[in-house]
């Protein structure tokens, strides 16, 4: 994640969590940092407040960026911003090791 202006500005999700499980293909910490991940890409998209550019989208794989919010949304794109950061880092406290997480402040 990369962070301008005290709020997301880019992010770039890559892979699958570890998996532990003897069910192949289930991962509890690849499962919530995929609905935080889509959660947060559906609602900028839908918002008619922010435009994105999605330069990857795929299971496993998001790369978007921020390119314009409309005048008096920052705000709103702040507290998303901080739901997803928040999100994340709950996921690798809960399943360390499981996933890496960076954040970029610009």
């Amino acid at each position: 994640m990369e962070w301008r202006g005290g709020r997301l500005w880019r992010l770039m999700c890559s892979g699958h969590a570890d998996i532990n499980s003897k069910d192949v293909g289930v991962s509890l910490a690849c499962a919530a940092v995929s609905c935080s991940i889509r959660s947060i890409g559906v609602l900028l998209e839908k918002s008619g407040k922010v435009v994105i550019r999605v330069d990857r989208f795929a299971p496993g794989e998001v790369d978007f960026t921020v390119e314009h919010v409309d005048k008096g949304s920052e705000q709103w794109l702040r507290g998303l911003s901080d739901m997803l950061d928040q999100s994340l880092a709950d996921v690798q406290r809960d399943f360390p090791g499981q996933i890496a997480l960076t954040r970029f402040d610009s």
